[in-house]
């Protein structure tokens, strides 16, 4: 598990110099516009995205043909990649809280709005690239020759789930400022929630595959 982490954290170098520039390209745009309480959000949004550079560097190294005469388990790589979901994840909210601590300290943005866009960034992220996984070791084996695509799909997707609920919910619950983080922490709960499940239906399915 550590191997194959260890090994699409090397392919990623050179991706992650690319979107970390333009993070900074875009940090820098939102700091100009004065739109500061986006910044906890961007940098997670992004992290998810780095799932396709990362089945598209297998796929151009011929990784997934080594693989079969590898002693590697097709559980152990569906694993790895959720793992793999929640570490970039956590990288981008790391890079947000660092990016906002000045703004938050200066008074530009509050703790709240922190929080909240930093919640509501890793809740899309974290659907989103649950999704794009569960769709790839569920359902359809030729994902490689449309990964753009179902990226893009799941990010609508998880747009489409999250905003409604978002928004609607506080509405029913109350809209003072503790009342809204409460209803977003457990939308998030229930996203983690379900990563979770898919996570377990996933290995599960390709466990089954191995034995037959």
């Amino acid at each position: 598990m550590t191997g194959l982490l260890q090994k699409d954290f090397y392919n990623l170098r050179t991706a992650l110099k690319n979107i970390l520039l333009i993070l900074a390209i875009f940090i820098a745009y939102l700091i100009v516009r004065k739109h500061e309480f986006i910044l906890p959000l961007v940098p997670v949004l992004l992290s998810s995205s780095l799932l396709t550079t990362v089945i598209n560097l297998d796929k151009h190294s011929k990784w997934n043909m080594l693989m079969i005469t590898a002693p590697i388990q097709k559980r152990e790589l569906v694993k790895e990649k959720y793992i793999l979901l929640m570490l970039l994840n956590v990288g981008g909210v790391l890079i947000g809280t660092i990016v906002s601590i000045p703004f938050i300290i200066s008074g530009t943005m509050k703790l709240v709005s922190f929080i909240d866009m930093t919640v509501l960034g890793w809740s899309v992220a974290l659907l989103q690239g649950t999704i794009f996984l569960t769709y790839t070791y569920l359902f359809d084996k030729n994902l490689l020759e449309k990964l753009e695509i179902m990226m893009l799909v799941s990010y609508v997707i998880s747009f489409a789930i999250i905003i409604p609920v978002y928004y609607l919910v506080p509405d029913v619950f109350g809209t003072k400022n503790h009342s809204l983080i409460i209803t977003h922490i457990v939308i998030f709960v229930v996203i983690l929630i379900v990563y979770f499940i898919l996570w377990k239906i996933s290995v599960s399915k390709n466990l089954k595959s191995e034995q037959v």
